[in-house]
């Protein structure tokens, strides 16, 4: 019994590999960062404002509200590198050769 890999496990590794290089790319950490400061204090505020009022700041609240940043931060990361995975394979641009091109300038 052989234990290579198959032809779709290997495909799935490589996407895998692909989509996480495109999540740590240095343009799609920047937007998602970005959103995560926008998006994060408008949803802080909407999930948390009324403990933080009654209760002041605990530690269960800054890490709610830490998880609350995380969670645009992830949206936008994964969209962006799906984005960016999807123009590779498509061979519209090269992660390597021009990633300023499927950044958006960001």
């Amino acid at each position: 019994m052989s234990t290579a890999p198959t032809k779709s496990t290997d495909n799935g590794l490589k996407s895998w590999r692909l989509f996480l290089s495109c999540f740590i790319h240095p343009s799609t950490m920047a937007r998602s960062v970005k959103v995560a400061l926008v998006v994060g204090p408008v949803l802080a505020i909407i999930n948390h404002l009324d403990v933080f009022l009654n209760q002041g700041f605990t530690p269960s609240l800054l890490f709610k509200i830490g998880l609350t940043y995380l969670v645009p931060f992830s949206v936008s990361g994964f969209s962006s590198a799906q984005t960016m995975m999807a123009a590779c394979l498509e061979g519209k641009e090269s992660l390597t050769t021009h990633p300023e091109a499927l950044s958006g300038g960001a």
